[in-house]
Parts: structure tokens; C-alpha cells; sequence
């Protein structure tokens, strides 16, 4: 009959509308439940935050996996976990802690250099190179001085030092640049003279221990640090004195 047609149109218009209230009052207590697990996870990586800060990186470890386990998809802990676990010497649990960050967000390039870090510490040195491009496409040029580092052991010098020259004229106003303090920029030329010395470019690797020389400082340096870095300044000026006067003289 009409009427009953009508009827069970109508119920069946009200089990719908009570499917979708419900569904609604599900999605509003889930999400009540994740910002409740979002602010307790937040609280135990503040808490491992300041034990990172103190050097205290076991006890930081431990916070980050109370932030994980309460809430897995914290991408800070992640991240800040394996750069605590890289400091305590535990590399490949570093590199997993760096990928999960990388699983639930891509994006972070600030894991790509700690996990290319990571794999260089390690002889790794094609994957690491291969992150930190990763990451460069990413706008991230903070590590530019490491990815140097890592194609001087690859034997590309000419690449190697334009990586140290890019992370020296990088502004450290630029976003994700870490401002560089005298012991930064005394190691990137340090490096750079070295990749000058592998192209026996003997007088601008000259030039560019004499220019790291201002950034020294006993307060940072052991004087035995010191006393090495004299002894490569006289090596170059040597090499690049003996390859004016005979080159077949120099030492290869």
C-alpha cells in the first residue's frame, strides 16, 4: 500500500541519516582520541628533546620511543631518534629511524641529509650521495659541505670543491642554512684544500689554507690540530714551489 511505502521510505531515510550521524560521531571521537595521543606524544618528545639537548642521548632514545609507541606517526621523534642513535654509534638502527621518518613524510629533507650522513659514516658512499641530491631537490642545500665530503671520497674533486664553495656562499639567512660559526667555515676550506691538492692546484690549495688560518682559534683547537694544519700550509706552498721550479720534481 501507499501508505506502508511511504513508511519505509521514511525509516529508511531516518537509518540513513543515523548511519551518517554515526559515522560523523566516529570520525569526531577518533579524532578527539588522536589529539589526546597527538599532545602525550608531544610531552614525551619535549621530555627526550631536552636529554638531547644535555647530551643525554640514551635517555633521549627512550623518550622517542614513549612519543612512537604512543602515537607512531610523530615524524619529529622519528627524525630526532636517529640522529641520538647516530651519536650513540648505532647506525643501521639510525638509517631504519631516518626511513620511517621518510615513510610518513617524504618531504622531510632534513632525513634524507641525516640518513646520507649516516651512510657515509658507513662506506656508503653512491647512497649517500644519491640522499643528499635527494634532498637538494628539495630545497635543502644545508649539507652541501657533507655532500663535498662525500664525492671526495668518490674521486670527483672538481665536484667536491664546488660543493665546499656552494655551502660557503650560502647566506645564513637562507631557509635551512644553519648559520656558519669560524669552526664551519675553517673545516669546509680545509677540505677544499685538500680536493685542490688531489688536482695538484698546489697554489690556490695554498690560498686556501692561508684563508683558513683566520677562522682558527685556540679555543676551539688542540694545538696539535694546529701544528697539522701548519704542516699541510708548508706542504702545499712546497709542492706548489717545487712544480714552479722543476715539475718533474714535485711529489705525485
Amino acid at each position: 500500500m501507499p501508505e506502508d511505502n511511504e513508511k519505509r521510505e521514511s525509516l529508511e531515510v531516518v537509518k540513513t541519516g543515523a548511519r551518517a550521524l554515526a559515522r560523523q560521531g566516529s570520525a569526531l571521537v577518533r579524532r578527539g582520541l588522536e589529539d589526546l595521543s597527538t599532545q602525550a606524544a608531544d610531552q614525551w618528545f619535549e621530555k627526550g628533546y631536552d636529554s638531547w639537548v644535555d647530551c643525554d642521548h640514551a635517555d633521549a632514545v627512550a623518550c622517542f620511543d614513549k612519543a612512537i609507541e604512543v602515537y607512531p606517526a610523530h615524524v619529529y621523534a622519528w627524525y630526532c631518534k636517529g640522529w641520538s642513535l647516530e651519536i650513540l654509534g648505532r647506525l643501521t638502527d639510525s638509517i631504519e629511524s631516518f626511513d620511517r621518518c621518510l615513510e610518513i613524510d617524504p618531504s622531510r629533507s632534513w632525513a634524507l641529509n641525516g640518513k646520507g650522513r649516516v651512510l657515509a659514516k658507513l662506506g656508503r658512499f653512491e647512497e649517500a650521495l644519491d640522499c643528499y641530491d635527494a634532498a637538494n631537490q628539495l630545497g635543502n642545500l644545508y649539507d652541501l659541505s657533507e655532500k663535498g665530503k662525500v664525492l671526495y671520497e668518490l674521486g670527483r674533486y672538481d665536484e667536491a670543491i664546488h660543493g665546499y664553495d656552494e655551502s660557503l656562499n650560502l647566506e645564513d639567512e637562507d631557509d635551512d642554512v644553519v648559520p656558519k660559526t669560524a669552526e664551519t667555515v675553517f673545516k669546509i676550506l680545509s677540505s677544499k684544500a685538500d680536493a685542490l691538492l688531489k688536482l695538484r692546484r698546489f697554489e690556490e690549495a695554498v690560498s686556501c689554507c692561508n684563508e683558513s688560518l683566520s677562522h682558527l682559534s685556540f679555543d676551539v683547537f688542540s694545538a696539535e690540530y694546529l701544528f697539522s694544519v701548519v704542516l699541510t700550509i708548508f706542504f702545499c706552498k712546497l709542492q706548489a714551489l717545487m712544480e714552479f721550479v722543476h715539475p718533474a720534481h714535485a711529489v705525485k
